[in-house]
């Protein structure tokens, strides 16, 4: 409308008062429906219509599709009804031909019956199992009666005019002639998994679910797998599967989504199949402002190509982090230097981080210990890590170990494992009633509560990382056998590098590192984080006792404040030291390194603060 609007203002006066259209009739390209799932007469419909769409039906499409061209260029603008009809049509001649199938099927069904039935009738020994075969026969009869009548209720809908939404009949112009769209844009639902359901309220919620992994599956039969399709994806997952499904082999997707799927284990999957099918151009951040306002969503927007036969193992996927409102940064010369740095950069206004895609294959299979790719934090190290984290990574590679190579992290207890009628234990409600790193049965928070023996809640850990951060920095060293809810359980291997481990948890390493791995999707800003990104945290395998025995003490027993505020305690910033020194860090190194830091968990609460 805002188009045809500008058009008028702006056209020739001959324009205005002519008879003829200023744009083409736009009446069949705009469609309503689930564009996820395709279902006609209880059968999926992939989007390339194999298997249900004959010859004859093909040559309806293609009458179809010369009448929507026609219309389109308003060539013919009486056509409207012809055009409906010939759609209403297709849908029927697809739900007659299943038809058909089922009543062959039917027929064949009883006639096999009949005929068993006279060649045992006075065979006795066969009474037995003629019964159970002729009672699986009603039932598979049963089964396809429905199946007809399901099919026969849907014919009666499209007749009224109730049509189904089918991407190869509603735009046969795009899938037949082209193959596909040449460019998708979309900003797709932030649904998580535990809240998707049938948007047309016509299938159950476990039952849609399952359907969205078949139909992601169907999508791409040949590079992805159904059980590779991680159960706990959220919605937008599979809009970009079916996105990339609807381009042709030269298209652009482009979407405007969660950033989650960077981090998140759920996001593992996808990350794999991009890498090993798509070329994946660009995803955009803004490390200063949320895309929207009114939505408590981190977004990115993701620029990737139509799946291809072959993709180049050195391509680069450029990942871009804006420091400036989109507003203020998104001018010519921020894009020439995007699209063509080779190297990474790291600018006042602009983050760019060039990384071939089997970098990014290689890190997600060395993160597992079984050789799976179980992916990498891409958002946390491509995108919000500055330039000088990334060097002291590098320079420090030998020497760094992931996490989840060095300990066994366990889940935490659910809040509905905490109970009276379960034996009772010291226990630790939530990080709010800690003031202390060093627990044991006689520090305050620490309560008697029932907590349900099974699911692992048994295990006592000595180190328990919280699920979630607010401004206070608290990694807990477990003296006693006490148990914590909502506390990640962190079993070094060897038990002597119990203490080592901890410090370094607690110390601005790992508070840097916590900033970069967290999910900041909460409410004021907090870290959330799961098992496996705890375990990508990178720590040096063993910090000798005789560097950190001094401040042990301290960093055990002193109260813990706002992390502002605890930088700057003199057994603090001697740990800190202890770390720097492992790293290498001159002395200028190490003031940039707390000052970036500081600016990190700055720019995170006020971000969180400005949606």
């Amino acid at each position: 409308m805002r188009l045809w609007i500008t058009l008028l203002i702006d056209a020739e006066d001959n324009l205005k008062n002519s008879e003829e259209p200023l744009l083409p009739s736009f009446d069949f390209k705009i469609r309503q429906g689930d564009s996820l799932i395709q279902i006609l007469g209880d059968y999926l419909f992939p989007v390339s219509g194999e298997g249900l769409i004959s010859p004859q039906i093909q040559n309806n499409i293609n009458e179809l599709i010369k009448l929507k061209n026609d219309y389109f260029y308003n060539k013919y603008p009486n056509k409207q009804q012809e055009i409906e009809h010939k759609q209403r049509e297709l849908y029927i001649q697809i739900l007659e031909k299943k038809r058909r199938e089922l009543l062959s099927s039917l027929n064949r069904l009883k006639r096999e019956s009949v005929k068993e039935v006279q060649t045992n009738i006075f065979n006795s020994d066969y009474k037995m199992e003629l019964v159970v075969t002729t009672n699986k026969k009603k039932c598979e009869e049963e089964i396809l009666k429905y199946q007809i009548d399901t099919l026969e209720n849907e014919i009666n809908q499209i007749n009224n005019n109730n049509l189904p939404f089918v991407w190869k009949i509603d735009f046969p112009e795009v899938f037949i002639r082209k193959e596909g769209f040449d460019i998708v844009i979309g900003n797709p639902p932030y649904v998580p998994q535990e809240e998707i359901e049938d948007p047309l309220g016509k299938i159950d919620r476990n039952t849609y679910k399952g359907l969205l992994r078949t139909m992601a599956a169907q999508d791409f039969p040949q590079d992805l797998k159904e059980s590779i399709i991680n159960g706990k994806s959220d919605l937008y997952t599979f809009f970009y599967i079916r996105g990339l499904r609807l381009l042709n082999s030269k298209g652009i997707l482009t979407y405007i989504s969660s950033n989650s799927w960077l981090d998140v284990e759920f996001g593992a999957w996808l990350q794999k199949f991009l890498l090993e099918n798509c070329p994946v151009y660009f995803i955009f951040d803004n490390l200063s402002k949320r895309v929207f306002r009114t939505a408590d969503i981190n977004t990115i927007i993701a620029v990737i190509g139509a799946k291809q036969k072959m993709v180049a193992s050195d391509d680069l996927i450029r990942f871009a982090a804006f420091k400036l409102p989109f507003e203020s940064s998104l001018y010519t010369e921020n894009f020439l230097t995007i699209e063509e740095t080779q190297n990474r950069i790291d600018y006042d206004d602009l983050r760019v981080n060039p990384v071939p895609r089997i970098k990014l294959l290689e890190e997600g299979l060395n993160n597992s210990r079984d050789n799976k790719y179980i992916g990498n934090m891409w958002g946390s190290y491509y995108i919000r890590s500055p330039h000088f984290f990334l060097n002291i990574l590098e320079k420090c590679e030998n020497k760094l170990v992931n996490l989840n190579k060095v300990a066994v992290i366990k889940g935490y207890i659910h809040d509905n494992s905490v109970s009276d009628k379960y034996p009772t234990k010291y226990f630790v409600k939530s990080v709010k009633d800690i003031n202390v790193l060093g627990v044991d049965t006689n520090t305050p928070g620490v309560i008697r509560k029932g907590i349900k023996p099974s699911h692992g809640n048994d295990i006592i850990a000595p180190i328990l990382y919280p699920r979630t951060f607010g401004s206070r920095h608290i990694v807990i060293r477990n003296l006693d056998k006490i148990y914590f809810k909502e506390f990640y359980k962190i079993i070094p291997i060897e038990e002597k590098s119990i203490d080592s481990i901890f410090i370094q948890l607690n110390s601005s390493f790992g508070v840097f590192q916590r900033e970069l791995i967290g999910l900041s999707n909460l409410g004021g800003g907090a870290l959330k984080f799961s098992i496996n990104s705890i375990g990508l945290f990178r720590f040096f395998t063993k910090i000798e006792y005789k560097d950190y025995c001094d401040i042990l003490e301290p960093l055990l027993t002193e109260k813990v404040d706002d992390f502002f505020v605890e930088c700057n305690k003199s057994y603090r910033i001697e740990l800190d030291d202890i770390i720097f020194n492992y790293l290498g860090l001159t002395k200028d190194e190490r003031r940039i390194f707390m000052d970036i830091l500081k600016d990190m968990i700055e720019n995170r609460l006020n971000r969180a603060s400005s949606c």
